[in-house]
C-alpha cells in the first residue's frame, strides 16, 4: 500500500524541497505492505542479507548450533541429578525398563537445578545472534532494536504490561470459577535464581526471533510475511515441549504475531524482552502455572479446575482458550496502534 499523496504534496513543494519530500515518501512506503517508516529495518537493508529462505535455513542452523552448546552446560546438572537418583546404577544394571527411564529422565530434565542452568545457558544465544548480526551480516546494533535510550523504562513498561495480561487471565479464570482458591507456597531460593534465568531466556528468544530473524526478513521481503514467518518458526521451536496441545501452538503463534507487532511499534528489543520475560517469570513463579509445560518454583498455588480447554493443561496458562482470547484482542490492539502510526499525516509530522 502507498501513500497516493505523497508525490502530490512534493509537487507542491518548492524545487529545492521536492527531492527530498519525494525520497522521504518513498521510504514511508516498505515494498508497498505496511506504511511505515522503521528505522531497525531501514537499517538491516544496509547490512548483508540473504533472500528469505536461505535466511530461515541459516536461522535454523544457528539455533541447533547454539542449542548443542546450550546442552553441553546442561548436561552437567543432569548428571549430578542422575548420581544423586541412583539412576546411572539402575540403568546399568537392567532394573529399570526404557518407559522406566525416559519418566525418569523427563523428571530429572524438570528440576530447578536443570531447568535453571537451561534458562541462564541461553545468554550463548543472547552473544551468537550478537556476533552473527554484527561481524556477519554487518548490521548496526540499532537494526537489531538495541538502543540505549529508554532502554530500562521500556523493559519496565514490559513487565507491566505482561502482569496486567496474566492478572486479566486469572481474573477469568476466578470469574468462570476455574480458579477457587489461592495460598502461598513459601520463598524458595530457587526464585531468585528464576527471575535472573527467564529474564536472559526471553531476551534470547527475542534477539533470536525478532531482533535477527524478523528484521532480516523484513528487509528482504517486507514486513507482514516477516512477521508471519517468525511467528510461525517461533510455535515450531515449542512443539517439543511437554503436554503441548493445538491450543497451545495457536497461542504461541498468536503470541508470536503479538510480540512482533510491539517490537515494530516501538523499535526497540527492551519493551518485547520485558513484557516476554515477566509473563514467563510471574506464570510460573507468581501465579504457580507451567511455563509452556516446564515447572518452576512459585510463591503461590492457584489450582485450576475444569476441561483442559480452559485450564490450560500440563502446558500451562499458555494452553487456555482464555489465553488464546486475550493474546488475540492484544494482537488486534497492537495492529491498531501501529496502523494508526503508519497513517499519512503521523509520518509527515515525523519528518519535520
Amino acid at each position: 500500500m502507498s501513500v497516493p499523496s505523497c508525490h502530490m504534496q512534493a509537487a507542491e513543494k518548492a524545487p529545492g524541497q521536492t527531492a527530498h519530500y519525494a525520497a522521504s515518501c518513498n521510504e514511508i512506503s516498505l515494498r508497498g505492505d505496511v506504511i511505515m517508516q522503521n528505522k531497525m529495518i531501514s537499517e538491516t537493508k544496509n547490512g548483508k542479507t540473504v533472500n528469505i529462505w536461505l535466511e530461515c535455513l541459516f536461522f535454523i542452523l544457528i539455533y541447533l548450533v547454539l542449542d548443542a552448546a546450550k546442552g553441553v552446560f546442561v548436561s552437567v546438572p543432569l548428571v549430578i541429578e542422575m548420581i544423586k537418583t541412583n539412576f546411572l546404577e539402575l540403568f546399568v544394571g537392567g532394573i529399570i525398563g526404557v518407559n522406566d527411564i525416559l519418566e525418569i529422565i523427563n523428571d530429572l530434565m524438570a528440576s530447578p537445578s536443570v531447568v535453571i542452568t537451561m534458562l541462564f545457558s541461553c545468554a550463548l544465544s543472547i552473544i551468537g545472534v550478537i556476533i552473527y548480526c554484527r561481524k556477519i551480516q554487518k548490521r548496526s546494533f540499532t537494526s537489531m532494536g538495541i538502543t540505549k535510550k529508554g532502554a530500562i523504562k521500556n523493559y519496565l513498561i514490559g513487565m507491566l504490561i505482561g502482569a496486567a495480561l496474566l492478572i486479566v487471565i486469572y481474573i477469568i479464570y476466578f470469574i468462570l470459577g476455574v480458579a477457587r482458591d489461592i495460598s502461598y507456597s513459601g520463598f524458595s531460593y530457587f526464585i531468585p535464581l528464576f527471575f535472573f534465568g527467564f529474564a536472559i531466556q526471553s531476551t534470547s528468544e527475542e534477539f533470536l526471533l525478532r531482533g535477527y530473524l524478523m528484521n532480516s526478513l523484513a528487509a528482504r521481503s517486507n514486513i507482514p510475511v516477516a512477521v508471519i514467518l517468525n511467528s510461525a518458526i517461533f510455535m515450531v521451536i515449542h512443539l517439543l515441549n511437554p503436554g503441548v496441545t493445538i491450543i497451545s501452538m495457536v497461542n504461541i503463534l498468536i503470541f508470536g504475531l503479538l510480540f512482533s507487532l510491539m517490537f515494530l511499534l516501538t523499535e526497540n528489543i527492551w519493551m518485547v524482552s520485558g513484557l516476554h520475560f515477566f509473563w514467563n517469570f510471574a506464570s510460573g513463579c507468581i501465579f504457580g502455572s507451567n511455563v509452556s509445560g516446564i515447572r518452576t518454583e512459585s510463591l503461590f498455588s492457584i489450582p485450576l479446575t475444569g476441561s483442559e480447554l480452559v485450564a490450560g493443561g500440563e502446558f500451562g496458562v499458555e494452553g487456555s482458550i482464555v489465553t488464546t482470547v486475550i493474546g488475540a484482542v492484544s494482537v488486534l490492539a497492537l495492529l491498531l496502534l501501529l496502523f494508526n502510526k503508519s497513517r499519512p499525516e503521523h509520518q509527515q509530522a515525523d519528518m519535520y
